[in-house]
């Protein structure tokens, strides 16, 4: 009597228990070994780049530069070792800045300060998908800046000056925000460094009162104001004027032009802008009541 085949039948080849590479046509193959060879290509590049972006300078960190820093990690991929030791930060260093301008009247007026680290923490706190403009764009431009100058605060050749502009356009786009810029003539900025308190276990004793750093008034030109999609609301109010001496109200925590003005808690929600540079305190005020200055030169 003729016997049965009772194996069990072929499984299916396209299960993915049962994948066969070779049972797929050229054009998957091809198309597979591709891709891997292509991620396989882009990690080990990126795993490179990263090396030598945080490796100690060497002849070919040094040769390809530009490649490195510029060309592929910034501003993406940079890396930032300061958290860690030996010189981790150790203070919380907001932006901040004041216009002059004329008012109906012709008279010159001062704003009060206002924080620009604050208004990009407050597009970035509850956002699950902050832009990347409010995280770095004015932490790199201050960086820059505050790189380039000399020990009297003046910028040093044509990467100071082009620091110097970048990180004023910037100051003026985060003020086309919340107030018309077109009456602006001068502009000043300054840093507020807050050192950090100590860990309760630290015995040591730090004075955590907010330090300002004021630098030089910039004239305003028409090619700094922001133009096209970036430039401001034409409907947003004028400048306000810095109120005058003893007249502040303790109760208002903001600026006068709608941004806080505390540079220290600003700061402290979302971390400093850069690590305090250890420059001498020529030219520092300490935090307390911004007296109104009208026509000053």
């Amino acid at each position: 009597m003729g016997g049965t085949d009772e194996r069990s039948p072929n499984p299916d080849p396209l299960t993915t228990e049962n994948f066969v590479f070779a049972r797929l046509g050229w054009p998957a193959r091809i198309t597979i070994a591709l891709t891997v060879g292509l991620v396989t290509v882009l990690g080990l590049w990126h795993i490179a780049m990263g090396f030598l972006y945080v490796a100690p300078a060497n002849t070919l960190s040094k040769e390809y530069a530009s490649v490195i820093r510029d060309g592929y990690s910034n501003p993406e991929f940079e890396q930032n070792w300061k958290l860690f030791a030996p010189n981790p930060l150790q203070s919380d260093i907001a932006v901040e800045a004041r216009a002059e301008f004329e008012d109906e009247t012709g008279s010159v007026r001062t704003t009060d300060w206002i924080s620009l680290t604050a208004m990009d923490i407050e597009g970035i706190r509850y956002n699950l998908l902050p832009s990347h403009t409010a995280h770095n764009t004015l932490r790199r431009g201050w960086d820059s800046y505050t790189n380039t100058l000399d020990e009297d605060g003046r910028p040093v050749g044509a990467r100071g000056e082009r620091a110097t502009v970048y990180v004023h356009r910037i100051a003026l786009l985060r003020l086309s925000t919340i107030m018309d810029i077109e009456p602006v003539n001068r502009l000043q900025l300054r840093s507020a460094v807050t050192p950090l308190a100590t860990p309760p276990w630290d015995d040591r004793t730090v004075n955590t009162e907010t330090i300002h750093e004021e630098q030089d008034w910039r004239t305003v030109l028409p090619r700094d104001l922001p133009r096209g999609s970036l430039a401001g609301d034409a409907d947003l109010p004028p400048p306000n004027p810095a109120r005058e001496a003893g007249s502040t109200d303790d109760t208002d925590p903001t600026d006068g032009n709608g941004a806080p003005a505390d540079g220290e808690s600003a700061a402290g929600d979302a971390g400093s802008v850069g690590e305090e540079s250890g420059s001498p305190d020529s030219g520092r005020t300490t935090s307390g009541t911004v007296e109104a200055q009208e026509g000053e030169s």
